[in-house]
C-alpha cells in the first residue's frame, strides 16, 4: 500500500467545515484511503494544531475523522547524510 501526505489545507476544510472545500477534501480522502495510507508530517500537525486550544486536540480531531491519518515525525534537525 502506498501512503499520500494529507495537507493542512484538507484538514482545515473539515476541521472548520468550510462550506466551499469541505465536501471536496471528504471526497478526496474517501479516493485516496482506498489504495493508501494517508500521513500528516510534523509540518502539517504545526500548522493545524495553532487553531486549537489543547495540546492532543489535533490527534483526537484526526481520530474522529471518517478516514485513518497517520502523523510520521522526522528530526528536522538531523545532520545531513554524507
Amino acid at each position: 500500500m502506498n501512503g499520500v501526505l494529507v495537507d493542512s489545507y484538507v484538514l482545515l476544510d473539515l476541521f472548520t467545515s468550510d462550506p466551499n472545500w469541505a465536501d471536496w477534501s471528504e471526497n478526496i480522502l474517501d479516493k485516496y484511503s482506498q489504495t493508501n495510507s494517508l500521513y500528516i508530517n510534523s509540518m502539517v500537525y504545526t500548522e493545524v494544531s495553532i487553531g486549537f486550544n489543547l495540546k492532543n486536540s489535533v490527534a483526537i480531531y484526526c481520530g474522529s475523522l471518517k478516514h485513518s491519518i497517520l502523523r510520521i515525525f522526522w528530526n528536522i534537525w538531523a545532520s545531513p547524510v554524507g
